[in-house]
């Protein structure tokens, strides 16, 4: 088993979490938008969705998307 999580724990405490990685359409389904919303997103930063990106591959963090619901709550 590799000991990289342990690594960049020690290296950046409070920053490296267990939490799943999503995909786009994952993504797309927890915010009610199209695939290609979120894809048009990561271009023109319109929206501000926030993603990871791991070399070519894009994720969603679940923590992340309901972060982005929870500022949109209007009162």
């Amino acid at each position: 088993m590799s000991s990289a999580p342990r690594e960049a724990a020690r290296i950046m405490p409070g920053r490296v979490s267990n939490e799943r990685l999503m995909l786009t359409p994952e993504a797309a389904e927890i915010l009610g938008f199209a695939e290609k919303t979120l894809e048009k997103d990561r271009c023109t930063r319109e929206l501000g969705i926030p993603y990871v990106k791991l070399g070519r591959a894009v994720r969603y963090r679940l923590t992340d998307l309901m972060k982005f619901i929870d500022e949109r709550v209007v009162a």
